[in-house]
């Protein structure tokens, strides 16, 4: 009952309701209305009484403090009481479990999808909140170590025995391994060395592209403003490698810009033809949602496909600098009514895609 309480009460401070904590708060304010006064305090109205005695008159020496003070205290305890008795917990604690409801959350021990409430009921609330933290965690690592939105082998095993009925009570989940085996830290290079060659190998399989031969009916474009890119919920939504990539070109310097603090990038690459933006991976992880080692992972693999060119620069008189990425070239052209225009090409063009008959996209 008290843990439900608790969660009600949480479920109430998110709403802006004020309320008072659980049943267990109130009974110990029960539990001290008969205690002594604190010595510091008995001792601060003590003097308070004595400096007051001899300055007052004869009219006011009947005046208790100690009387006073306890008589106030008790109003608010009664005060305090009163609304304890008064508040309606089965209410709220039934409005909290529909809340609950709401929030969908995987059952990796079913495999398929539920809600808070529900798995909170069969796996109880600890383990809960440890399947929530570990998704969490799951964001700061590349997925050859830790695949986004999963929970580590070892609590996916425990849901599923627990589902199985191999445990038969609701019991804390130990600390999780990330994925990683932590002895790693006291092998050797030459242990390590396998392990380490094969990373290399998943990674190079999973940047490894293929151009498609361009077919007559692919001549159809999904075009996507600029403003839609710079729009933070359309990045939550879609957050992941494509939106990285979109949220880099819709920062691109062209010719309106003006460099400062000491980064030259329209002077170095607008106007030698490239188009280029300047910043570091943990202001793009916080641009896009996303964790700053998601980003190396991600910017990693577009540079080796050839998506992107990266490049670093450090100011003059300056220690630490900042990358810069470079998704393409531009030109001078017209377009098709002869209007003189900017002809932006991408390298991810060239990668995913063969050119056209007679495409010219040299600068």
């Amino acid at each position: 009952m008290q843990q439900e309480c608790q969660r009600a009460f949480d479920y109430h401070k998110t709403k802006k309701i004020s309320q008072y904590d659980d049943e267990a708060y109130w009974k110990k304010i029960l539990e001290r209305r008969n205690d002594p006064l604190p010595a510091s305090v008995q001792a601060k109205i003590d003097q308070y009484n004595r400096e007051r005695k001899s300055q007052s008159s004869d009219e006011d020496d009947d005046f208790d403090v100690t009387a006073a003070y306890i008589e106030v205290r008790a109003q608010a305890e009664k005060t305090a009481e009163e609304e304890q008795r008064n508040t309606p917990w089965e209410e709220i604690i039934q409005e909290s479990k529909e809340y609950y409801q709401s929030i969908p959350m995987y059952d990796f021990g079913l495999g398929q999808m539920s809600n808070e409430q529900d798995m909170a009921d069969f796996y109880g609330w600890q383990t809960v909140e440890e399947i929530r933290k570990e998704i969490e965690q799951s964001t700061n690592y590349p997925n050859d170590v830790w695949q986004t939105g999963h929970v580590s082998k070892k609590l996916w095993q425990q849901l599923r025995n627990m589902r199985a009925h191999k445990s038969s009570k609701k019991h804390p989940v130990e600390k999780p391994s990330h994925g990683k085996d932590l002895s790693d830290s006291l092998k050797t290079d030459s242990e390590l060395a396998p392990k380490k060659e094969k990373a290399a190998q998943d990674h190079a399989k999973k940047t490894d592209v293929t151009q498609r031969q361009r077919q007559p009916s692919d001549d159809y474009f999904l075009t996507t403003e600029r403003g839609i890119i710079r729009n933070k919920t359309y990045r939550e939504l879609f957050k992941g490698p494509s939106t990285l990539y979109e949220w880099i070109w819709a920062n691109v310097v062209r010719s309106q810009w003006q460099d400062r603090g000491g980064y030259p990038i329209k002077e170095r690459y607008y106007d030698n033809g490239y188009l280029a933006y300047c910043s570091s991976h943990r202001q793009l992880a916080r641009d896009c949602g996303l964790h700053k080692n998601k980003v190396k992972e991600y910017i990693d693999a577009f540079s080796e496909a050839g998506v992107i060119k990266v490049e670093h620069l450090v100011p003059n008189g300056k220690k630490r600098g900042q990358s810069v990425f470079i998704i393409g070239t531009w030109r001078k052209g017209k377009d098709e009514t002869g209007k003189a225009t900017v002809i932006e090409h991408y390298f991810r063009d060239d990668i995913f895609l063969t050119k056209k008959d007679g495409q010219n996209v040299s600068k």
